[in-house]
């Protein structure tokens, strides 16, 4: 599997994993950032600026292990992992047609459909949450 990841153009990791080797690898490859913290301490009728820059991981494996529904890591040759929002197929240009599909070919489409329709409404509720934030 790990030469099936390192040889592909795209990787797209969505979560589930418990794999903490992996999932440090995915942390390392999403990298660092500089936080830059400033202090103001103040004695003896002075006061000075103190800046530190703190390097911090962007997600680590806990972040990457708790990955909700709905977003996912990709990982293109070339550019900077980013991180996405899913769209369900239900929710698609194509939906009608998928829906005829498993209608017609799927031995449990009520089954299908119904996970299906449960996807589509806690994709709705993600990103009614995120227009609040």
């Amino acid at each position: 599997m790990k030469k099936l990841w390192s040889a592909s153009n795209v990787r797209t990791y969505g979560g589930g994993s418990s794999d903490t080797g992996f999932l440090e690898d995915l942390s390392r490859t999403i990298g660092d950032y500089d936080r830059a913290t400033a202090s103001v301490p103040t004695g003896a009728g002075r006061r000075t600026v103190s800046q530190q820059l703190h390097r911090e991981r962007i997600m680590d494996v806990a972040d990457l292990a708790a990955l909700p529904r709905g977003r996912a890591v990709v990982f293109a040759s070339g550019s900077r992992p980013t991180l996405i929002a899913t769209q369900p197929w239900s929710t698609g240009r194509h939906a009608e047609a998928v829906k005829a599909s498993i209608a017609r070919h799927d031995p449990q489409p009520e089954t299908t459909l119904a996970a299906a329709q449960a996807a589509t409404a806690e994709s709705h509720a993600l990103e009614r949450a995120d227009a609040v934030r």
